[in-house]
Order: C-alpha cells, then sequence, then structure tokens
C-alpha cells in the first residue's frame, strides 16, 4: 500500500520525510543495539522529537490520505521493532514504545474516517489489504491468541488504531469485489480467540472487533469462513450467557453488534440453515423479555429489537412466523412498523442507511415475509410510510432508485420482487396498474436481458438470497398479473407431439432440481409412454438416453417456453416443497396452470420432505383435492410406476364429465346434489349464495372453505364490502356464520376420512 518507504522518494513534503525517519530511527536503534541499557535511552531520546508542536504540524499539513499513508508506516515500524526487541525483553521494551503509539493514535483520530474512504473507493481497497495484513503480522497473531491475563497496554492501544481504519475501509468496499479471503480468513479465527478470551466482551478492542466483524459479515463471500470460524455458535454462546446470569450484562452496543453479526449470516441461504440448525429463533426471541435486559435503557432496549426481528424474520417460515413464539405473535405490529420506518428513513439519506442498516436490508426480508399472503396484506393495510400507504411508497421509492445512477441493484430487486408478490392480489392490481409511471418503467425493465437484470452479473459480495428472482422476472411477473400481458409469441414455442401419451409438464422449485432429474431419468427407463415437458432440457430437439425425439425449441426467453408447456400439456405435475411455496415463479406457474387454464394436476413429494408437511396458502388451496404420490412412502420405482399410471389416467379423466371429487384418498358423489341444493339444504341466505353465483362445482366449494380456513378475515372484510354494495345494507353475522358453518363441515366430512384434526379452528373462534 504505502508510497512512503525508507528512501522517502515518494513524499516530498519534509514534515513527513520527518515523520518517517523517527519511525525508521527506531527500527534501527534496535537492529544495531542488543544491549538492553543501550536501547532504552536511545528509544527515551527519539521520542522527546514527537513534540506537541511538531505533531500539530503533521496535522495541519498533510492529506488525510498521506495521514493514513503515515500511520501504516509507522505502524509497520513498531510492529518490526516489537518483534526484533523480543531478543532483549519485548515486555520491558513496550511501555517505552507507548509514546510513539500514542502520537500515531492522535493522528488517526485527526481522519474522519466516514466520510473519507466512499470518496476513493479505490484508496479504501489498497488501505483495507495493507492494514489487514498488519494484523497478521507474527506479532498480533501471537498477541491475539494470548489469554486475558496476558494482555499490554501497547498491544490494545495498536488494535484500537488499526481496527476502525480496517471496519471504514471495509464499509467501502461492499461496493467493490473482494480479494482477501485468505488474509480474512486468518483474521478471523485470530479475532475469534481474542473474543472468547475476554469472558464478559468488556475490553475495548473487543468492541472494536465486534464492529469490524458486523462490517465484514456483510459480504456474502465470507460468510462461508464466519460459519468455518464458528462465529454462529460463538454469537449464540454470548446471548445464552445474557439470559442465564444476571451478572454477564453485555453492554447494548455490543448486544447490537453481534445480533447485526447474526443477521448477516442468516441472510445467506447457508448460514441461515446453519442458524436454524442451532435454533437460533430459540436463542434469540429471548431477549425480547424486558426482564432479561432490564440493564439497558428503554432506549437501549429497543435499539437491538429491530436486528432481532429481521434475523428472526430471515430464519423463520414465512407461513410459521406469526405462530412461532407468542412473544413474536404479539410483536408482529411493532415488527413490521420497525421495518418499514427503517426503510422511509434510510431512503431520506443520501447513502440508504439508518440505524446501520442499508435499505436493502430491510427490503429483503419484506421480499421474503410477503410470501406470506396474512403477513402482505397486514403490512400494506396497518403499516403507514409517512404520509402515503406503504404500496405508493414502494413504487415511488422503485421509481426513485431506478432514476438514481446507483450500482447496487439489490434495493431495485427486492422492491420488484414485492411488487410481483404484490399483484397476486386483486385488491391491489388497480392501483399498480392505474399508476402510469410504474407500469411504464415495469415494462421497460421486463425488456432487459436477465444478464441485466438479475443476480447472476451482482459483485460477488452482495447477499442475494435464492427467493429473490431477478427483474426481469418479477417485472414480467407483475405484467402477467396486472395488465394481462402475455408471455407467449403468436406462434408457439412448444409443439406437441402426436403421440397417443399425454404430455406431462413439470413445475418444480430450483431447489429441487436433483430430485427432479433423477425423476425424469427414472420415468425415461421405465417407460417410452410418456412425453414430458421440464425446463432444464429446453434445447433443440432434446434428445435423451434412449434416443427418444423431443420436440422442444429453444427460447432465451424460458418464461415463455414455461407458458406454452403449461398450455398444451395434458397434465402438470408439481413437485411440492416448502421452497415451492416460497417460489413467487412457482406460484406464477401453478396460478396459470389451475385458475387461467384449468389444467389437471398431480401433486408429488420428494422423500425429503416430511409426511408432517402440509402445504397451506396459496398453495394449498389449489392442490386441495387432488391425489398426490409421495415418494417417502414406497420404493422409488413403485412411485414412479403409480405417477405414470394417474398421468395416463388423465386422458381419460378429462375426457368425462366431472362425477366425483377426489380429495387424498377420500370421494364425495357429485351427482348426489348440486350447488343450490347445498345451500338450501343448509339454510343459507339466498342473498349469500347469489354472491358465490361463480362457484359452479363441490369441490370448488371445498377449495373455498380450504381458503376460508387460511383467510377467514380478508375474506370477511371482502364478503361484507360486496354484501352492502350489492344490497345496499351491512351483511348480518349471523348469516355469515351459519354459511361459515356449513363451509367447514363440508371441508371437515372429506378430511375426517383422511386423519385430518377436525378441531374448530382456534383463530376463527378468536375471531369471532
Amino acid at each position: 500500500m504505502s508510497e512512503i518507504n525508507d528512501n522517502n522518494t515518494a513524499v516530498s513534503a519534509d514534515v513527513t520525510i520527518d515523520f518517517c525517519t523517527i519511525f525508521n530511527q527506531l527500527e534501527q536503534i534496535l537492529l544495531k543495539y542488543t544491549d538492553y541499557d543501550c536501547v532504552i535511552p536511545f528509544i527515551d531520546r527519539l521520542s522527546t522529537k514527537l513534540t506537541p508542536s511538531f505533531v500539530t504540524k503533521v496535522q495541519q499539513t498533510t492529506t488525510d490520505k498521506t495521514k493514513l499513508e503515515l500511520i501504516h508506516h509507522a505502524l509497520e515500524k513498531l510492529i518490526h521493532t516489537v518483534e526484533i526487541g523480543e531478543n532483549i525483553n519485548s515486555f520491558v521494551l513496550l511501555p517505552h514504545l507507548l509514546v510513539f503509539l500514542q502520537i500515531v493514535s492522535k493522528l488517526s483520530k485527526d481522519i474522519d474516517l466516514y466520510t473519507f474512504f466512499p470518496t476513493d473507493v479505490e484508496y479504501a481497497e489498497k488501505a483495507n489489504k495493507s492494514y489487514l495484513e498488519l494484523t497478521n503480522s507474527n506479532q498480533l497473531q501471537k498477541y491475539l491468541h494470548q489469554s486475558a491475563q496476558s494482555r499490554q497496554q501497547f498491544f490494545d492501544n495498536l488494535l484500537n488504531i488499526l481496527l476502525p481504519i480496517l471496519t471504514y475501509s471495509s464499509v467501502s468496499l461492499l461496493l467493490c469485489k473482494d480479494k482477501n479471503i485468505e488474509i480474512c480468513k486468518s483474521s478471523l479465527e485470530s479475532f475469534r480467540e481474542y473474543l472468547e478470551n475476554d469472558d464478559q466482551l468488556r475490553s475495548s478492542v473487543s468492541n472494536e472487533i465486534l464492529r469490524f466483524l458486523k462490517v465484514l459479515s456483510k459480504k456474502t463471500v465470507l460468510i462461508s469462513l464466519f460459519i468455518d470460524c464458528q462465529y454462529p455458535e460463538l454469537c449464540l454462546k454470548w446471548i445464552r450467557t445474557v439470559e442465564s446470569s444476571n451478572q454477564f450484562n453485555l453492554s447494548s452496543e455490543t448486544l447490537q453488534y453481534i445480533l447485526c453479526i447474526l443477521h448477516n449470516i442468516s441472510r445467506d441461504y447457508n448460514g441461515s440453515q446453519v442458524l436454524n440448525d442451532l435454533k437460533a429463533i430459540e436463542v434469540i426471541e429471548k431477549l425480547n423479555d424486558r426482564e432479561i435486559l432490564s440493564y439497558l435503557s428503554e432506549n437501549e432496549y429497543w435499539k437491538i429489537q429491530l436486528p432481532i426481528c429481521m434475523t428472526v424474520s430471515l430464519l423463520v417460515d414465512p407461513e410459521r412466523l406469526k405462530n412461532c413464539s407468542r412473544k413474536i405473535d404479539d410483536r408482529l405490529k411493532e415488527i413490521f412498523n420497525q421495518l418499514v420506518e427503517t426503510i422511509v428513513k434510510a431512503s431520506q439519506t443520501s447513502i440508504y442507511v439508518y440505524n446501520c442498516f442499508h435499505i436493502s436490508e430491510p427490503l429483503t426480508v419484506f421480499a421474503k415475509l410477503f410470501i406470506n399472503d396474512i403477513i402482505l396484506e397486514y403490512v400494506l393495510t396497518h403499516c403507514q410510510a409517512q404520509s402515503m400507504s406503504v404500496l405508493d411508497f414502494f413504487c415511488q421509492l422503485l421509481i426513485q432508485f431506478h432514476l438514481r445512477d446507483n450500482s447496487d441493484r439489490l434495493p431495485k430487486l427486492s422492491l420488484c420482487n414485492i411488487l410481483w408478490s404484490i399483484s397476486f392480489h386483486d385488491k391491489y392490481k388497480e392501483s399498480l396498474k392505474n399508476n402510469g409511471q410504474l407500469m411504464k418503467l415495469i415494462q421497460t425493465l421486463s425488456n432487459v436481458p436477465s444478464t441485466e437484470s438479475g443476480v447472476c452479473n451482482q459483485e460477488p459480495h452482495q447477499c442475494i438470497p435464492k427467493y429473490l428472482s431477478s427483474i426481469k422476472k418479477a417485472c414480467e411477473g407483475i405484467l402477467w398479473n396486472v395488465a394481462d400481458v402475455k408471455l407467449l409469441n403468436t406462434s408457439p414455442l412448444i409443439t406437441a407431439t402426436q403421440s397417443q401419451w399425454p404430455l406431462a409438464m413439470i413445475s418444480y422449485s430450483h431447489i429441487d432440481l436433483a430430485f427432479c432429474q433423477e425423476l425424469v431419468k427414472k420415468i425415461h427407463q421405465m417407460t417410452n409412454e410418456l412425453d414430458m415437458w421440464v425446463d432444464f432440457q429446453h434445447n433443440h430437439s432434446y434428445v435423451d438416453q434412449d434416443s427418444r425425439q423431443h420436440s422442444i425449441s429453444h427460447s432465451d426467453d424460458i418464461w415463455e417456453e414455461i407458458a406454452n408447456a403449461i398450455e398444451i400439456a395434458s397434465v402438470i405435475i408439481v413437485i411440492i416443497s416448502k421452497d415451492y411455496y416460497d417460489s413467487k415463479a412457482c406460484r406464477q406457474e401453478l396460478s396459470y396452470a389451475t385458475d387461467t387454464l384449468k389444467k389437471r394436476i398431480i401433486p408429488i413429494y420428494s422423500s425429503t420432505v416430511p409426511t408432517s408437511f402440509k402445504p397451506s396458502g396459496w398453495l394449498g388451496i389449489r392442490i386441495a383435492g387432488q391425489n398426490f404420490v409421495h415418494f417417502g412412502k414406497k420404493h422409488l420405482d413403485a412411485n414412479v410406476t403409480e405417477l405414470i399410471s394417474m398421468v395416463k389416467d388423465q386422458e381419460h379423466l378429462s375426457s368425462q364429465p366431472s362425477k366425483t371429487l377426489v380429495h387424498q384418498d377420500n370421494v364425495v358423489e357429485e351427482n348426489e346434489y348440486d350447488i343450490h341444493q347445498w345451500f338450501s339444504t343448509n339454510q343459507i341466505h339466498p342473498n349469500i349464495e347469489m354472491l358465490f353465483s361463480d362457484l359452479q362445482t363441490m369441490s370448488s366449494l371445498v377449495l373455498y372453505a380450504k381458503h376460508l380456513k387460511s383467510y377467514y378475515k380478508q375474506e370477511y372484510d371482502s364478503l361484507s364490502e360486496k354484501y352492502k354494495q350489492r344490497y345496499n345494507k351491512p351483511l348480518d353475522t349471523v348469516q355469515f356464520i351459519v354459511f361459515v358453518d356449513a363451509l367447514f363441515r363440508l371441508h371437515n366430512e372429506i378430511n375426517y376420512n383422511v386423519g385430518i384434526s377436525t378441531k374448530p379452528d382456534q383463530n376463527l373462534m378468536v375471531f369471532f
């Protein structure tokens, strides 16, 4: 890094030459003399040259960049001096070197590191690498591994100079590629040793280390190193100690750093898996207990709640968030308001940072949470973004980020995914569609190649969660949902074969790619009587291992191919998993297949999906009443044979009049009575029946009942509004209860024979 060397050829100012000469001479004294009695007097006389007036002159006549060069030069010489001094008793030598270190400290405090590094990112990378190398010097490595009883003021002071420079230069490196992974690994291991030896994290160095780690852990490329160095275990151990002991009281600042490190680890897919394996949620959420943190002030207590809620939100399944614990459930409103406030406040700053969080961090949290329709509805209905609705604010923010020349795409990526989730809901479609500036932008972004709008070309430091689709894909989805824009060309991209057998299209989450590939391979081995389309085989005239020709043509736009495949398929095989539920792309596919095209589907579960897993929400509604295959219950060959048989039967079933409602292993005869008879038999008011005239089959009633069990409050509000508009009077609650009771009895009659609990819905009881 340094432009300053022993010859001082690169530095012309006299004051910088004098400063460097002093530290060069210090090094030369130790190289020249080995007698302790000779060395100490020389060092003390040399220190007298560092007069207050000289230090002031250095401060006033040098730039921040030159100061950083001088500091690096001085620290390098001091560390080397200590290394040489080991031959004559460095322990006695160190107190005499403190005065030199104090001068360096004064110089470092004269630099506004927060504003300096962002103005020169190239130099920030250079400085970061050089100062990081200093922490890996033999002397500092040995010191960081010492016990707390062996610590010395000299090295603590040196680290308190080094670490802030590393921290602030690393902040600027969030926009640069990280080239120092091996150096970082060594430092992370040494810092862990120091922290573990500081039982109560009381030293100022521990605090500086944690602050540096908080910034460093924002780089996704380094999360694997944090995991290898066991930082997840270490952070959770500190939190457990706080919870179990009234005498171990971490400061508010230290707690914030620990929680932010955990949050950054949770943003990475592998990191979140590690934390879930360690049951991190159970540990972290205990910090919501005010009694455990009674030693903190009210303001300090609330400061740590934001990283807690963001971490928990990323770790827990969205579908389970509201039920994962009573404390979190009670605090949902508080959590969501904090997230919205953080985004709003960050959007008002020049660097999009508020309370140490970049705006992309809470946005990515919402992008995941909005997978859950109930959470989405709650935030859009109950939270406010200052003087406008949250929906309008998100739309305005996306426009703002697009107009701003910013190389960081993550905020825009998150916002597009958030708006995609919102666009699935009928009540918000008009608002999105009527926003002309937004729709024009969405149309523009949908035409940008995926390589320019997606995740693939992001800087490697950026934390791009797997649940975020590319900007292009998200915008195409928004247009599909809101503007009824078809993704198909006028001519089909895929042509159906002339085979007598049905074409089966496989819809799956790419997390389940390995299972899907194994399934396709096994089907090809067992039969030639089934034509399949799956996206990883989309190629010009794809030929499988059995030399069987597939008439599938390639396109650069896989969305068009998928939509075309759904249209020509006789049946859709859906590989069900939690990841399928989490995927908006999968939701788009299945919604198009079932809601628009009324395609028949066959849900299947891989052997890795627990038999207790029951899809809910949007996915549960669409696969209710379908025969399924669970690959964890039988041998693979037996399951594939059953699946092939079910696919073949689809052709026959689809050509016959609908006579039965199939729900898993149970069959209800539809020809026993029609929809009108059901409403009459259950004494449901005719006005309510008229509101549901679009439901034509008993299976649709069961699907609606399942939907109602999950979204009863929203449905009650929606039905009340429709009822009032149509009949100009309020909906009678008793009439609604009679209708709901009849629906749930119908639903339970079907579930009874397949072992599904028919206990009253507790949430419904609370609602009423």
